[in-house]
Order: structure tokens, then C-alpha cells, then sequence
């Protein structure tokens, strides 16, 4: 999820769990709290200036730890204890960023990018896959309610617009289910063998729109998916509109066979895919496959992407690959730019 939108949901939840009969610290100031605090997993940034893939192999470690939460929630109350020279109480700043930091982790973990939550104790991505890393309707809500709040009556447009949000979710969750019901009726009478990995990713720009991904040996089946209603058409741009078109309803599916490392010199893309310069990259990509292979006179590209994030009419992220100027010459890990 976006930083923008984690720090809304903590600002908002800052303010729904205000008791002024028993809490010191004011509603505006709980939001303010709520705001900053929700947005500070998301400071493992730095590690961008590392370099970029270590950033994305690692985004969403330490800061985003259920493990480590109560120490960044402790150490987060001490430094505004002392920065507000003890006008409120630690106990309850603690338990404030506790929650809102919490929120944070969670609003992860409903994203398809995977969050290491048992740092360090396990570095195993959790993800649950039900809403897209950029929600503008999850996004609105958060905004609607603040404002509200915000006008008149704080505590109950608060709490009424924290309801709606976990509605919203809900639906998803009820959608994502049904998306995962039809993605494995086709793997029943598709595939000769039970397929190793079934998942249904949530899509941009509507709650209906599923991507289903079927896991064979060696190959991916991809289709995506609209459930319930008619195709959004966007007036512009176009590639939008292009876009909203490849999703269809369960009846008319259009299922794309991809091999893992392609049928293109799957030798070569094997023998690139299995260096040790692509370590990195082997580590973050949970459903891999060959993006494409770049020939030229002085050397060969091999590229990867993976296939989470491969969206229609758009270039995917995450796209590297090793590079090498002749047979004998050594793989040199590449990022091949991202363009809209």
C-alpha cells in the first residue's frame, strides 16, 4: 500500500479510537501522531540508496515486524515523551503507536507484495493478496472520513467511516474468494496434475477486476478476471480503456499459457536464470519468468519479471537480467528502466 494511503488509515484510526474521558492526548494531536507514526515502516526507504534491488528484497523487513512492533512503538513513545517534555503519558503513546504502526503492517498484508512479519525471526513473505497497492476507492474512504471528521462530530464520522473501511475490505476478501473458486475449477479440468500455486491478485481501479495465476511445473496460466457487471470504459487516456478490456466475465475467459524460462533457447535462459549474479533477484520473485532476450552484435541480455505485477497494456516493474558480451564472458546483472 502507498505511504500516502497508510498514513490516512492511521490519521483516521487516531481519531475513531479517541476517549476523551480517559485519554491526555487531544484529537488533534492523535491524528497528527496517527499520521506520522502509520507512516513509518515505510522509512526502510533508505535502503533505496543502497541500491535498488536490495531495497526491493528487503522493503517491508524489520520496520514492518509484528515482532519488533512493541520495540518501535516503545522506542517511538520514549522520543515523543521527551520531545513534548512529559505532557503526555507513555503508556499512552505506546499504546497508540502500537496501533497505528500495527495498521501499517496490515495494510501490507492484504497487498500481493509480501511483508516479512516474523523478522528476524523468519524472513517468509506474507501476503494475502485481496487489495491492490494502490486502492483510490480504499484511498477515498480514508479521505471522506477524515474531512468528515474533520467538519463536525469527529468521533462518529470517525468510527463510522473506520466501519465502512472494514466493509470495504470484507467485500474483497467475499470477491477474491469467488475469483479463487473459478480459478480452480480450471485448473481441475485443465491440468493433468493439481496445480503447485493458486492465487487470485486483486487488480487496479475496480474491486471486481482479478488477476488468476495457476502455478504448473515449469509454466503459468494467466487470465484475468471481472466478476459481477459490465467493463469499465474510461473515456481517456485510451490505454486505459485497452486495459479495463482485457478483464472478462468467468464465461469468457482468455487463458494465456507462459513458460517459465520461455520457448525461445530455454538453455540459455536457464543457464542465466541459475547464476549467481541473479541471487537477488531469485530471492524476490515469487512467480518468475523470462520477460524477454535482447541479441546485439557485442553482447546478449537475458530479462526476468515476475509475474505478479504484469498488468495488461503496461510495461512491468521489477524487470531485471544478467548481460554478457560473449559465451565466455561473465553474466553482469542488469535493471532494464521502467516506463509507463
Amino acid at each position: 500500500m502507498d505511504t500516502l494511503t497508510h498514513a490516512l488509515s492511521g490519521a483516521l484510526l487516531a481519531r475513531a479510537t479517541h476517549r476523551p474521558a480517559v485519554q491526555r492526548i487531544p484529537l488533534g494531536t492523535r491524528t497528527w501522531i496517527g499520521f506520522l507514526a502509520c507512516a513509518f515502516p515505510d522509512s526502510d526507504f533508505v535502503l533505496h540508496w543502497v541500491d535498488a534491488l536490495f531495497y526491493f528484497n528487503w522493503h517491508r523487513g524489520v520496520t514492518h515486524s509484528l515482532v519488533l512492533l512493541p520495540l518501535w512503538a516503545a522506542a517511538g513513545a520514549w522520543l515523543l515523551h521527551r520531545v513534548t517534555r512529559r505532557r503526555w503519558p507513555m503508556g499512552e503513546l505506546f499504546w497508540l503507536l502500537v496501533l497505528v504502526i500495527g495498521l501499517h503492517i496490515l495494510g501490507d498484508l492484504i497487498t500481493a507484495y509480501g511483508t516479512r512479519i516474523w523478522m528476524p525471526l523468519s524472513t517468509t513473505r506474507v501476503h494475502w493478496d485481496f487489495t491492490f497497492n494502490i486502492d483510490l476507492i480504499l484511498t477515498g474512504i480514508l479521505l471522506a472520513g477524515l474531512l468528515l471528521s474533520w467538519w463536525r462530530r469527529p468521533l462518529l464520522h470517525a468510527r463510522l467511516f473506520t466501519g465502512l473501511l472494514l466493509g470495504y475490505v470484507g467485500l474483497q476478501v467475499l470477491l477474491q474468494q469467488q475469483a479463487l473458486r473459478i480459478g480452480a475449477a480450471y485448473a481441475d479440468t485443465r491440468l493433468s496434475a493439481p496445480p503447485m500455486r493458486l492465487v487470485a491478485l486483486s487488480q487496479p481501479l475496480s474491486p471486481l477486476n482479478w488477476k488468476l495465476l495457476v502455478e504448473e511445473d515449469g509454466r503459468y496460466h494467466t487470465a484475468y478476471l471481472r466478476l459481477h457487471g459490465q467493463a469499465w470504459s474510461p473515456p481517456a487516456p485510451a490505454w486505459l480503456a485497452g486495459m479495463m478490456e482485457h478483464y472478462r466475465e468467468p464465461g469468457s475467459l482468455a487463458w494465456q499459457e507462459i513458460p517459465r524460462l520461455g520457448r525461445d533457447s530455454p538453455s540459455l535462459v536457464r543457464e542465466a536464470w541459475e547464476d549467481a549474479a541473479l541471487a537477488e533477484y531469485r530471492r524476490f520473485a515469487q512467480f518468475p519468468r523470462l520477460y524477454r532476450i535482447d541479441r546485439e552484435v557485442d553482447r546478449t541480455c537475458v530479462w526476468f519479471t515476475d509475474e505478479r505485477f504484469v498488468l495488461p497494456e503496461m510495461t512491468p516493474p521489477f524487470r531485471y537480467g544478467l548481460c554478457r558480451t560473449n559465451a565466455q564472458a561473465p553474466w553482469r546483472l542488469e535493471e532494464l528502466p521502467w516506463r509507463l
